[in-house]
């Protein structure tokens, strides 16, 4: 590739040579001669490693924008060749040191992904180390595809299994939505009731159940500094949050804007327990995953001796950055157990029961969970409803959910068109786990276009 004589172009060109080298100091000796200081203090060379970790380096293809100070170029990276802009500036006077340098997935004219296709990038990934989980896609009672990878617990060797249960994360909240319009039918609650006669506290007469299970509410995040400086067994029920969840005010007025809250999810199984004198997990499991026939889902204190079980190991804290290259269990990082609003335990076959009930009549249909869903300000035409969210991909419809934290990955699709359900269960931390499920929307979406219709044989 021939590089721009120009300040920017020349500063990108060594700047991809460093990095490529994978050697942290030699990239770190580079940042601190040639980058600005606002740069350098910005940018640690923990950034540099995570970013190694799951590109292996990039390889440049073509400059898509030049101008003297700011360059874009095309490049892929090195693992699984995913496509990638890089833009890099540079100051406006000699030496013209690098100011900024994003990185960004873009989508190229590559020809259509197939199953077969993202069964290599899945083997990629799992060999890098940057993916640890199973992945199943299926249409009726086939199996299109299915990939095991990577270890339950690396501490024993123990392998993932298809039958292997993960932490969903927030897929959980399609549990407690479905839940939610089961008791509706019963007649036991509205999803336009308001909030306070079930939860006393809540800070406006206006929120409704609709608004917590739509993320309208204007409540936000129960994970607070609070949350996290207390022992986590301290949280074993929904009643052991009340303290916090007491203390939480409105960001807007109901109704008015979209924010993702795990708060409203929490609230949402307090008022399902105050509507029927229940534990929430006897009610969801007696609602949802019975009817379902999902034998492997619930949410088991993490102390107990859980079958089966894949521990999460991620290089992440909290606040979601690389604390250090080494990879831990991050057991001590979330919930004790699992709640209304995430974290509790499935399988990739139980969640293709879920998605399957979701249309057979066994659960509250999917039409139903999105007939009052909202826009969400978010690419894709994506609009939330109840416990699902929806998207169009390649012009073809995609309902589900994700789940995500530090060493957990979850993504169940389903696309109501086609039939097809694809879940993605990762005990590892996310960017390998994503590119797995962009790779398989992509697949199966424009598969069916290219093949008339049908995947078999992909």
């Amino acid at each position: 590739m021939l590089w721009p004589q120009t300040p920017a172009g020349r500063q990108a060109q060594a700047w991809l040579a460093r990095f490529n080298s994978g050697d942290a100091q030699v990239f770190q000796a580079f940042i601190d001669k040639a980058a600005a200081e606002a740069y350098r203090t910005q940018h640690q060379p923990i950034d540099y490693a995570w970013c190694w970790l799951h590109s292996r380096g990039y390889a440049a293809s073509g400059v898509v924008d030049s101008a003297p100070h700011r360059i874009v170029f095309r490049t892929r990276d090195q693992i699984v060749g995913q496509p990638y802009h890089i833009t890099l500036t540079v100051g406006q006077t000699a030496p013209h040191r690098i100011t900024g340098v994003t990185i960004s997935h873009t989508p190229l004219d590559d020809p259509p992904p197939t199953l077969a296709s993202a069964a290599a990038t899945i083997e990629a990934l799992a060999t890098a180390d940057v993916f640890s989980g199973v992945v199943l896609v299926t249409r009726g009672d086939s199996v299109l595809l299915e990939s095991v990878q990577g270890l339950a617990n690396r501490r024993y060797a123990v392998p993932n299994t298809i039958d292997t249960r993960f932490n969903i994360g927030s897929i959980n909240k399609a549990f407690t939505a479905a839940a939610i319009m089961q008791l509706a039918s019963n007649g036991v609650l509205r999803v336009d009731d308001r909030l306070d006669p079930y939860w006393p506290h809540a800070p406006s007469a206006a929120v409704t159940l609709h608004h917590l299970l739509t993320h309208t509410s204007g409540f936000g995040s129960v994970f607070t500094e609070d949350f996290f400086s207390t022992a986590r067994d301290r949280f074993s029920s929904l009643a052991d949050f009340q303290p916090l969840l007491a203390e939480q005010t409105l960001s807007f007025s109901p109704g008015s804007e979209w924010q993702y809250s795990n708060v409203g999810y929490l609230l949402l199984g307090l008022v399902i327990e105050a509507a029927t004198g229940a534990d929430y997990h006897d009610v969801v499991r007696d609602l949802v995953f019975t009817p379902a026939g999902m034998t492997a889902t619930g949410s088991p204190a993490w102390d107990a001796p859980i079958p089966k079980v894949a521990i999460g190991y991620t290089r992440f804290g909290v606040d979601w950055q690389p604390v250090d290259m080494i990879l831990r269990s991050n057991l001590f990082l979330g919930l004790y157990r699992g709640t209304s609003d995430g974290g509790g335990l499935s399988t990739v076959w139980d969640l293709t029961r879920f998605a399957a009930a979701l249309y057979n009549g066994s659960l509250p249909g999917v039409a139903r969970l999105l007939q009052r869903s909202v826009t969400t300000g978010q690419p894709d035409e994506h609009r939330y409803g109840y416990g699902l969210e929806s998207r169009t991909i390649d012009g073809v419809q995609v309902v589900g959910h994700n789940g995500g934290f530090p060493g957990v990955a979850a993504q169940l699709d389903f696309f109501p068109t086609l039939g097809i359900t694809s879940v993605v269960l990762a005990n590892c931390d996310y960017p390998g786990p994503r590119i797995v499920w962009r790779e398989l929307r992509r697949a199966i979406a424009q598969g069916e276009k290219h093949t008339g219709g049908s995947m078999h044989g992909q």
